[in-house]
């Protein structure tokens, strides 16, 4: 068992440098780690301020169009 342990770990780390720079050298593809999942929690990713913003735009329209 400690030798299957002692081949697997070193060949799960060889995997994942592999792809890694497969993805970077072959594909010219970068690891993109910018977004976390706090900031969909915090409202910081672009697609979820736009909404807000759509939804912001809509009511201001709807309050400035009663008065005319």
């Amino acid at each position: 068992m400690l030798l299957l342990l002692s081949l697997l770990l070193p060949l799960s780390i060889s995997v994942i440098i592999t792809a890694c720079a497969y993805n970077i050298f072959i594909r010219k593809k970068t690891i993109q780690n910018h977004y976390t999942p706090f900031d969909y929690i915090a409202g910081q990713t672009s697609k979820e301020f736009h909404e807000e913003k759509k939804e912001q735009e809509a009511r201001d329209d709807d309050e400035s169009g009663e008065g005319k």
